[in-house]
């Protein structure tokens, strides 16, 4: 999975040239929090009762984002 993020930022910044790309992930979903601070992603927040699950559960985001500043000091 970190090869894949890193593909998906290397084309987010060097070909989109977009300034920044965020990612979100649920509270307890600990492997995909730690691929994004692999990645450098920047921990923002909780976006608490973000979202409803087609169970009916209403769950918490972890909001992560990255600059293309950051991205490219690497």
């Amino acid at each position: 999975m970190t090869e894949a993020v890193q593909a998906v930022l290397k084309h987010g910044f060097d070909t989109l040239q977009l300034m920044l790309i965020s990612a979100y992930c649920y509270p307890f979903n600990t492997a995909s929090r730690r691929v994004l601070e692999k990645n450098r992603f920047f921990y923002e927040g909780v976006l608490r009762t973000a979202e409803r699950l087609y169970t009916g559960d209403v769950m918490d985001n972890l909001c992560f984002s990255i600059r293309r500043r950051e991205y490219s000091s690497k």
